[in-house]
């Protein structure tokens, strides 16, 4: 019997060969049938949370978050020129309404050449 944690190896032989009984790939991969069981196990849990876990609705995207570049792969979201415009143009027009901000953000938009219509 091996010993130790499941290679890579090992972990592609179940994925493809899940559907086989755990004594079979116990005995191919002269591995323990408890490790091999939990590794499945695990396989299915995963499995299932995923498919638990619903994928956020694209209907529901405001119109900032479609302006944010977003990279799936590496978990990252940056914002473009056009998101930061918008967010400025919201916290703008909640300062009008008198929508309660911060004071620490409050004067975190700077205009460089203040005009009769941006002030």
């Amino acid at each position: 019997m091996k010993r130790g944690p499941l290679s890579q190896k090992d972990k592609e032989y179940l994925d493809k060969n899940k559907d086989k009984d755990v004594q079979s790939l116990a005995k191919k991969l002269k591995r323990n049938e408890e490790s091999v069981q939990k590794y499945l196990n695990d396989l299915v849990d995963t499995k299932s949370t995923k498919d638990i876990t619903p994928d956020p609705d694209p209907a529901k995207e405001t119109f900032l978050s479609s302006n944010l570049t977003r990279n799936k792969k590496f978990g990252a979201v940056v914002m473009t020129e056009n998101a930061s415009m918008i967010s400025d143009e919201i916290r703008k027009a909640k300062i009008l309404k008198g929508t309660p901000i911060s004071g620490r953000y409050k004067n975190a938009i700077h205009i460089i050449k203040p005009t009769e219509n941006n002030q």
